[in-house]
């Protein structure tokens, strides 16, 4: 096959730089031989100097030992500062937003301290983070800033997970540099200043031109992290918090645990049953566990000769541990090396120069912390009391609303509503095509007398959905689940007089979460008092009524702290993560068609023009 001239190639066209280098490249050579050439070209060229080059211990299969990977991240700082320089009409939406914020913004430790000093009004930030799978084999852990100005959303890092530590310390390795860096980003914006110096305290790097020539130029304002926003699973693995199948410290909000969690009827705003954490519940829980050392020659050899190992097992001490002890530095076998400023990297321990701080962990002592988190600090005014939140999406839609719906499908699938045949195999089929159907008619009915009404519809319904009538199951997304849920409160209103107990139960559940949830969409962003003690009314009346199908969930307990931290959160539905999770699926798609060669590099860029062409839109209109 003869190849096609330059000249009526539509890829000339597009790329003419191309035209005459392209000549030497005939079918059939590598494809990296293409990409080269594609890579100096203007439309597809990507800049590295914008990006901030970031060293993480982690594992290479191709690598025997421990190993050390470049990871490109986003200096959001700079881009958050050009943004709020370059947006017309930034400072006046600021002004419109910030009587409406609740306590958590204007409590917050840098707004009273910009306000005392007379400075410009600081802006509101979100910090998010989520994991995704974006093929069989692999997922990235996503770190995002959130202008709550704006809307607009700034990726940080992401980071692959097959990349992660395998030392035993389930990943914190390689996540406590990330941590680092995020603290970084957000020091700067806290602190109006852009850094002096990189993110362990070195100097700017040659990579760091641009960055270096804008060392302590002041920002147009501050910024104050309000939220940190993300599932309680991350909250658990990549913030270090303890899981929620713990059996001492299951819930990183108060005390409770066992069944004890699901006992509400004592609880109100701000008066809960448990004891909950305040502000210095954290760092007391870290300082319980940890062990500073300060090394000189006599200790750093000291540890050497005590040895150091890494405990893989899966009850072990989770990372480089100690294997006897050392009782001059009140240290015992099977405290863990944990990665500190000082240490970033817990494999470079004996190179480590000497008059280094370094910190170990004893795990026997520990209770509500796997780590310590460095981004919960004073100088950025964060703490888990006041910035974690509890989202309304994975609490309630993907968690208790999820919950209700499954026993209500299977009540009504077994009721025999629909017709009874003569095995249950045919009588569920039938009353699942009978249930199908009334579902697509509510759904019209529904659009004529709410056209006003977003409802996501599901776009079937098959028994694969709903599992088996011993493990009852409810396959839908957050928002399909709202809409499965309306109908089947419309369902059991229909067939009102034919309910047992059991459906009243689940009528009355239904119907107080409901209510609930439009209590939610009625608030703005401050909730007062009285709406806060109905919607505390409203979630009692739920549990009880589900009290009697003992299917509680972790989630039915972290919803009350939900409520109770409305009153300095505010309403819960403005710092949901609906579009945080949309951007993912935007996410999954960047990186499953990246090169694993520049995956950072790739991902990132994409999504700085995605996200950027979303602001341009977001302008026109």
């Amino acid at each position: 096959m003869k190849l096609k001239s330059a000249k009526s190639s539509n890829c000339f066209k597009i790329f003419p730089r191309f035209t005459n280098s392209c000549a030497q490249y005939q079918p059939g050579v590598h494809s990296s031989s293409y990409q080269r050439h594609l890579d100096t070209l203007p439309e597809t060229c990507r800049d590295r100097s914008t990006f901030y080059e970031l060293e993480v211990a982690g594992y290479s299969k191709q690598d025997l030992s421990r190993t050390s990977h470049t990871l490109l991240v986003s200096p959001s700082h700079e881009e958050i500062c050009d943004a709020v320089v370059g947006t017309r009409g930034w400072q006046t939406k600021l002004n419109e937003l910030v009587p409406e914020m609740p306590p958590a913004y204007h409590d917050h430790p840098i707004v009273k301290e910009a306000r005392l000093a007379h400075e410009p009004v600081v802006g509101p930030l979100a910090l998010y983070l989520d994991g995704l799978p974006y093929s069989l084999t692999d997922s990235v852990l996503a770190f995002w800033l959130e202008d709550l100005v704006t809307t607009t959303r700034y990726c940080i890092a992401i980071f692959r997970k097959r990349l992660s530590c395998k030392c035993g310390c389930k990943g914190w390795c390689s996540l406590f540099p990330i941590w680092m860096y995020v603290r970084y980003v957000l020091l700067a914006l806290a602190s109006g200043m852009m850094p002096e110096s990189r993110h362990n305290g070195t100097p700017f790097r040659e990579t760091d031109i641009k960055r270096a020539a804008r060392r302590g130029e002041p920002m147009p304002r501050k910024f104050a992290t309000v939220y940190v926003k993300g599932d309680w699973m991350e909250y658990s693995g990549t913030i270090g918090f303890s899981a929620h199948n713990d059996g001492l410290r299951p819930c990183f909000e108060c005390v409770a645990f066992g069944m004890g969690m699901y006992e509400i009827q004592n609880c109100f705003p701000s008066q809960l049953c448990w004891h909950t954490n305040d502000d210095d519940a954290y760092d007391f829980a870290c300082s319980r566990c940890e062990i500073l050392v300060e090394l000189d020659a006599e200790r750093k050899a000291q540890i050497i000769k005590a040895g150091l190992r890494y405990d893989k097992r899966s009850h072990g001490s989770r990372g480089r541990c100690l294997v006897r002890d050392v009782h001059s530095l009140n240290l015992r076998g099977g405290d863990r090396l944990e990665p500190c400023a000082g240490l970033l990297d817990v494999g470079q321990f004996e190179s480590l120069a000497i008059g280094s701080l370094v910190v170990f962990w004893r795990t026997s002592a520990e209770t509500m912390v796997r780590h310590r988190c460095p981004i919960f600090c004073d100088e950025l005014g964060i703490s888990p009391k006041r910035n974690l939140t509890v989202d309304a999406l994975h609490a309630i839609y993907l968690g208790v609303m999820n919950v209700w719906c499954k026993l209500c499908l299977w009540f009504v699938l077994l009721s025999g509503w629909f017709g009874r045949l003569e095995n249950e195999e045919e009588t569920l089929i039938v009353a699942l095509h009978c249930l199908k159907h009334a579902l697509m008619h509510w759904y019209k009915e529904r659009h004529r007398s709410h056209q006003m009404e977003n409802l996501t519809r599901v776009s079937d319904f098959t028994m694969k959905m709903l599992g088996t009538k011993d493990d009852p199951k409810c396959k839908t997304k957050g928002a399909e689940t709202f809409g499965i849920m309306l109908f089947l409160l419309s369902t059991l209103e229909k067939y009102s007089q034919h309910l047992t107990p059991e459906g009243r139960n689940l009528q009355v559940a239904g119907e107080a979460l409901a209510r609930m949830l439009e209590m939610f969409k009625g608030c703005d962003r401050c909730v007062s008092a009285s709406d806060q003690e109905q919607c505390f009314r409203l979630y009692k009346q739920h549990v009880e009524a589900m009290r009697v199908f003992e299917t509680f969930v972790p989630k039915h307990h972290i919803i009350v702290h939900m409520l109770d931290k409305m009153s300095y959160q505010g309403n819960p539905v403005f710092y949901a993560t609906w579009l945080d999770e949309s951007l993912n699926k935007v996410l999954k798609a960047a990186c499953r068609f990246t090169s694993q060669s520049s995956f950072e590099l790739s991902v990132l860029t994409r999504m700085r023009q995605i996200l950027q062409t979303e602001v341009e839109k977001r302008a026109r209109r």
